[in-house]
């Protein structure tokens, strides 16, 4: 196994959240599901998914680093293996694994990480009942449906 440098190792690491974003948002947004074999440009992918084109494209180069998404020799955006996996209708599809990591039940738990690594208690105010019981608050049945999918 290849060691990365240190320093690295700790860039990587500290920027890791925003790649993390990135796929949680394009996940949320159906960027995979819009994507067929057929590949396509950032601007009919935003068009199709309610985006900005640019802002997505900015997304799809950063996710294309680490192999998520990958373009064609016309620029446009074709699937990966690991793009696939973010698809519905894939057969191992990790997409509403890839959305809940984005809920903000998710985020505020990592908000509150320092507070649990200080206390030992829950990093999220909301992981726990008034009387110390664990709870998890789900997405309810009225939420739109791109919240639940």
């Amino acid at each position: 196994m290849t060691v990365p440098m240190s320093p690295q190792v700790i860039l990587e690491l500290s920027s890791a959240i925003v790649a993390g974003r990135a796929l949680q948002v394009v996940a949320e947004i159906g960027i995979a599901d819009c994507l067929d074999d057929q590949p396509r440009t950032a601007a009919d992918l935003a068009a199709a998914t309610s985006a900005d084109p640019d802002a997505l494209a900015r997304i799809l180069r950063l996710l294309e680093e680490r192999g998520v998404f990958g373009r064609d020799a016309e620029g446009r955006w074709v699937h990966t293996e690991a793009s696939r996996l973010l698809r519905s209708d894939h057969p191992q599809s990790l997409r509403a694994f890839a959305r809940m990591t984005g809920t903000p039940f998710c985020w505020d738990a990592l908000g509150h990480l320092h507070h649990a690594v200080r206390t030992g208690r829950p990093a999220s105010p909301g992981c726990t009942r008034a009387d110390g019981s664990p709870t998890l608050t789900l997405i309810p049945a009225s939420a739109p449906s791109s919240r639940r999918r």
